[in-house]
This record gives structure tokens, sequence and C-alpha cells, in this order.
């Protein structure tokens, strides 16, 4: 119904979020891996020609955290509402325990704790951290098996020195020191004790099926 010209301010910007615009399109999204916290605002402010009245959203594309789509509902044209969950958690119904997650998955929560939940027996590991900075890794299952764990800024690396290893099940792997809001994991590698790759993926939170 009108032109956009441009499009400024709001939470998006104040979580420093890069917004673009066509004549008749916004897209937001982080280089950084930042979020827009769950709650509600101004999400961004748009300059437009013509009639703000006839001024209507449509083609809603919303993401979480771990780039899942999430149900939102345009509400009175210019606004939206999403109520299944926050970006945390990906939206999902999962309850937050390990044992729930699929097989061979990991989940990165907001208090830093590495969940996973696990068909084989762990031998090593390594993963990036998006989002945020790792400054410190240490202590869950990892530790109690005697893994050496290393960390730099962006990536985790555990493994046994005296062939040790993380029986399968479920639980916490580790415990993250991070600085800032991260987003995920990605890059993971996951090994059995005999050095072969374990097909590991990322769990969002957005289901606790576990198929």
């Amino acid at each position: 119904g009108v032109t956009v010209t441009g499009a400024a301010g709001g939470d998006a910007a104040a979580n420093g979020f890069s917004v673009s615009t066509s004549a008749t399109t916004v897209l937001g999204f982080s280089f950084t891996g930042s979020v827009i916290p769950a709650g509600e605002g101004v999400l961004t402010t748009l300059e437009i020609q013509g009639n703000a009245d006839e001024a209507c959203m449509f083609d809603l594309v919303l993401s979480g955290s771990g780039g899942n789509a999430l149900d939102a509902e345009i509400v009175d044209c210019l606004g939206f509402t999403y109520s299944g969950g926050s970006s945390d958690d990906g939206g999902g119904d999962w309850d937050g325990d390990a044992c729930s997650m699929p097989n061979n998955t990991l989940h990165l929560d907001s208090d830093g704790n590495v969940l996973y939940n696990s068909s084989s027996d762990v031998g090593g590991f390594q993963f990036n951290v998006d989002g945020a900075t790792v400054n410190d890794a240490s202590g869950g299952d990892a530790e109690s098996a005697g893994f050496l764990i290393s960390s730099s800024a962006t990536t985790v690396l555990g493994f046994s020195l005296t062939g040790g290893t993380i029986s399968s099940g479920c639980g916490t792997l580790l415990e993250l020191d991070l600085e800032g809001a991260a987003t995920g994991l990605s890059g993971i590698v996951m090994s059995d004790p005999a050095g072969s790759a374990l097909d590991f993926e990322y769990f969002d939170g957005a289901s606790a099926d576990d198929g």
C-alpha cells in the first residue's frame, strides 16, 4: 500500500541488527549472532511514501535464535505477535531436559550448559559457539570422564589422553563461561572411542520428538 524508503531504530537497532529495505520489503538480521530478547516493543521504524493508513505487512518471516521459523501472526497490519516462547528455547515445547532431546544432539542453554543425548559412547568432541565469546570451558560429564578440555574464543575441544569415554546417555557435557548472547553451536564434530565420527546435530529446542 506504500513505498518503503528506509528503516531505522527500534529494538532491531538496539541489538545491532542490520536492517535493509527495498520499495516493498524490509529485511533485518545480525552479522554477529545477536538476538532481540523475548518481550514486546518497537521492532523498527519505517520511512514511507504514501498514505500510512493504507500500509499493511504481508509474507512475514520471523526466525528464532537457531534460525528456525517462528509461527508469528500479523496483527492490525503493522504489528505481529508470537506467543510460542523465547529465542532461548527456539520457541518449542521442549522441557529443557537433556534426556528428552533427540538422539545424537547437543544443545546450549541460556546458562552456558552444553547438554547432550547420545546413543553411543563419546571419545572426543569439538564445536564452535555462535554469537558469543568463550572465556572458559570446564565441568560436566567431560571433566568427570577425565577429558582434557581446551577452548579458544569461539571453539571448544575435548578428548582423553588416557582413553576415557563419556558413556552413552544424556546429561551436561560441560559448562561454558560465555561473554555475549550465544545463539547456538555449529561445526559439531563428535567421535566414538575408536575415533570414528558420530552423526551429531544441534538441537534448538523447537521439538521434543526424538524420532
